[in-house]
């Protein structure tokens, strides 16, 4: 890899870490730059029931077929012409059948306030697996939440039923085999920038 013989892939969390300083810091200086403190940032985690892949299907997802649904998403309700600021990555978690993969991100000006109006369109809607399709807060911590946006890691949290016959969720914990080999297969194939979304930032950010 040092040799550039080998091509880096997010798989790499040595590449991850490097790519995470770069972008992470240009999203920053990007939104310092415009005045904002961290509390006039918003967080968001967007869930879409299509979005979900079954266990050994992984490696069917094109995550720029997934960028593009949610762009077109974002045109439909005026996020992308709307002033401001918006940065996402993808990522996923696995619940003992399959991936359902969201996008962690921040936004800022109108395009947050539009954001936080995303729930019940375009298929953003509550299910029995999904029960938060959008969920918006403050920001406290702008480089603490974009850290937690951009991972190199999926983790699971597997479904299963109480006593009283009820679905429940387990604690979240590092992927297992041979989810985990899947994931890496499928992450050492994909493109940094495939899995990223933003609008708003100048060319030069």
């Amino acid at each position: 890899t040092a040799a550039r013989l080998l091509p880096l892939s997010p798989v790499s969390s040595f590449y991850m870490r490097t790519c995470r300083r770069k972008l992470l810091g240009a999203v920053m200086a990007h939104i310092y730059g415009e005045g904002l403190c961290d509390t006039e940032v918003k967080a968001f985690t967007l869930i879409h029931p299509a979005w979900f892949y079954k266990a050994g299907t992984l490696h069917e997802i094109d995550p720029k077929a997934i960028r593009k649904h949610l762009r077109r998403c974002f045109d439909r309700v005026g996020i992308t012409a709307a002033e401001g600021a918006l940065w996402a990555a993808l990522h996923g978690e696995f619940d003992g059948n399959g991936y359902q993969l969201h996008f962690h991100g921040v936004a800022a000006g109108a395009k947050a306030t539009l954001i936080c109006k995303l729930y019940s369109r375009n298929g953003f809607d509550r299910t029995a697996d999904i029960q938060q399709p959008i969920n918006c807060k403050d920001v406290y911590d702008l480089s603490g939440w974009l850290s937690y946006c951009m991972k190199s890691y999926w983790p699971q949290r597997l479904k299963y039923i109480d006593k009283h016959g009820k679905p429940r969720r387990g604690r979240k914990q590092g992927l297992q085999r041979p989810q985990l080999e899947e994931f890496l297969m499928w992450m050492s194939k994909q493109h940094l920038l495939s899995l990223i979304i933003h609008s708003g930032f100048s060319s030069t950010a």
